[in-house]
């Protein structure tokens, strides 16, 4: 008498669960697929915004305070003027990794934002015809090498000061400032470059103590 081996029958559905592990990890990969994809697109879009700011604005501009051959910056971002004429000074830092020719004729180069505690704003700027400070930018920064008064070349990575005296023969839209009476306006250097565009300061709290 022949033996017949017993045939179990096996469900292709059975041969293809899988177990608890699998489905979680199986489960998990589509989410994890989006969330990497998602991590790679923000920071591809991150870096091309840091290259198109580094591009668009290679130049960074700052009010400084000046202490003998020393420039730093004011703490808090605040500068105390006890004197009229006012003095000022402009820092324009290059950023990138080339050379960019600056602008340091003030009659287009730059002018002055300024916002009182009565919320009114003036547009500080250098009268027309009237000569700028570059002169004395030129001297107080001998490694730009100027060869003309109206641009230098600066080198990546470096920076140069540019001396402003604010005097109402030459300049136009100085607040009238009472000798012992203290005011303060919102301040914000607006630069131009030579191609034209314009690069805007941090804001900057101008407190005017004018001694009587």
């Amino acid at each position: 008498m022949n033996e017949t081996t017993p045939i179990i029958a096996i469900h292709p559905s059975d041969m293809a669960t899988p177990c608890p592990n699998q489905r979680l990890r199986r489960g998990l990969m589509p989410s994890a697929r989006s969330a990497f994809g998602l991590l790679v697109c923000l920071w591809t879009v991150g870096a091309a915004m840091s290259l198109q700011a580094s591009d668009l604005h290679p130049l960074v501009v700052a009010l400084v305070e000046a202490r003998g051959d020393t420039y730093f910056e004011p703490a808090g971002r605040q500068i105390v003027i006890r004197h009229q004429p006012m003095r000022l000074f402009i820092r324009i830092q290059n950023t990138s990794e080339n050379a960019v020719e600056i602008q340091v004729r003030s009659d287009k180069a730059y002018s002055i934002e300024l916002k009182g505690e009565d919320g009114l704003t003036v547009m500080v700027k250098r009268k027309i015809g009237t000569s700028g400070e570059t002169k004395d930018a030129v001297q107080d920064n001998p490694s730009t090498g100027a060869e003309d008064d109206t641009k230098v070349n600066l080198s990546p990575g470096t920076e140069t000061i540019i001396p402003v005296h604010l005097s109402r023969d030459a300049w136009d839209g100085i607040p009238d400032l009472k000798a012992g009476k203290q005011s303060k306006y919102t301040a914000r250097v607006l630069y131009e470059t030579v191609n034209g565009q314009q690069i805007y300061s941090e804001p900057y709290t101008l407190i005017f103590d004018i001694a009587e």
